[in-house]
Order: structure tokens, then sequence, then C-alpha cells
């Protein structure tokens, strides 16, 4: 017996008794987690069957499902002991808030592009580029594949690849509707930001194009984690002669 102990480390004796006081730590905590899970489901039940009044129609099982996603996520966030930093990471982040905010800086850039120094290397275009989350672009692409909008619907076409993924409006107008619904400006607030009054040398007008030839496309790009806004725009004279070579 004692020559057995002898050829035992203090380490190795150690680390079997952790393991072992560890075993039994990890039987309770399981018992524990599977008692408050089936009393979160319970609860989480009850609070689901009170939304069936809701007059929400064929919607009401997803509403239903984000109301229990959010109920579990903010369960484990403030069970203590709680953390600031756990809270904050499981915050939900709104989708249409993120779009509202960008799209508006998009017209922004885009009233800006107008006016701004024609390009040698991309004559009359505009781009925008973002860094997006890829989950934010297909969230974008998914609601545009499902809009009840027709004026949209009929006038996007997609393309995709292991590398890009492009969605291409061909319709000044479904662009127009497309961009009041992410920024909640009118239309016609949309419009003015797609043509500009020039002055100076050129005394004229710009005014965004958009048609088959000239699509105005959003693009994410899979590898860089970028997204694009690219656009087309015309310059004409005080006269109406176009200046752009298109």
């Amino acid at each position: 017996m004692a020559s057995a102990l002898s050829h035992t480390s203090a380490e190795e004796v150690l680390s079997e008794f952790l393991a072992e006081t560890s075993g039994e730590t990890s039987d309770s905590e399981d018992n524990n987690s599977a008692n408050n899970n089936a009393n979160l489901a319970t609860t989480i039940n009850r609070c689901l069957e009170a939304l069936d009044n809701l007059d929400l129609g064929p919607n009401t099982a997803g509403f239903k499902k984000c109301v229990e996603k959010f109920i579990e996520t903010s369960f484990f966030a403030f069970q203590p002991p709680s953390d600031p930093m756990k809270i904050l990471l499981n915050r939900t982040v709104n989708c249409a808030t993120i779009f509202n905010a960008e799209s508006k800086q998009w017209l922004k850039k885009i009233s800006n592009r107008l006016s701004g120094k024609i390009s040698i290397r991309h004559p009359y275009q505009g781009e925008i580029v973002r860094n997006f989350p890829s989950e934010m672009f297909f969230a974008l692409k998914t609601s545009v594949q499902h809009s009840r909008k027709e004026e949209i619907t009929n006038n996007v076409f997609y393309n995709d690849n292991k590398n890009r993924s492009v969605m291409s409006f061909s319709s000044r107008k479904a662009v127009i509707v497309f961009l009041s619904l992410l920024s909640g400006y009118s239309e016609t607030n949309v419009k003015g930001f797609f043509k500009k009054i020039l002055s100076g040398r050129t005394h004229g007008k710009a005014r965004v194009i958009v048609g088959c030839s000239k699509e105005f496309s959003f693009t994410y790009n899979r590898k860089t984690g970028q997204f694009c806004v690219s656009f087309h725009y015309g310059v004409w004279n005080k006269a109406g002669f176009p200046l752009h070579n298109f």
C-alpha cells in the first residue's frame, strides 16, 4: 500500500479529487438546469397562450416565435449573477432600425455624388461601400423577395455565386418605393435626393438613371464582407443637352 502511494504524485491525487468533486457538482447543476428549463418552458407557454387573442391573423404564429425567442434570451441574460456585458450582448438588434439609418446615409451620398467631380475611371457612376455582416444583407434581400409591393418585386433581379450576391432594380420607381420603405421618407422626399440643380460651369441638372441597362444594384461580397450600393446618373446642361455619353 505504501509502495503504491509513493509512486502517486501530489498533482495526480489533486487531479483525481477535483475530477470526483466536479462530477458531483455537475450532476447537481444538471438537475437544477433541467428544472429551470422545464419551469421556463411552462412559463413561456402560458405567456404565448395569452397572445392568441391578438388580431394578427396568419402572422400570429410568427409573432409568437419571435416573442418566445426574446423571452428565452432575456431570461438567460438576466439570470444571477448577471453581468452588464452579458445583458448587452443578448439585446435584440432591429434590422429596420439599422436600415432606416443606413438608407438615409445612402440617399445623402447619392445626392452628393450628383454634384461631385466626374470620375475618369467610372464616369457618371456612383458607389457607396459599407462593411456589413452577411446576415444584414440577406435579411434585406429576403424582405424584398417576400414584399407585397408589386412595383418592387416585378422590377428586381438576383444574381448569386460563391463570392457575391447581387440584387438589382431595373425601375427608378421601384428604387424610390424601396428606399421610401427603408428610410421612412415619403416617395416625394426620396425623389428629391435623386436629382439636383447644378451651378457653376455646368449650370444644368443631374439625375439618377435606372433602367434595364443601367441598374440600381445592391451587392454583397462574401470574401470582404463589404456591401455596395451602385447606381448611374446623367447630367444635362442648361439647354437640356445630355453631357453623359451613354
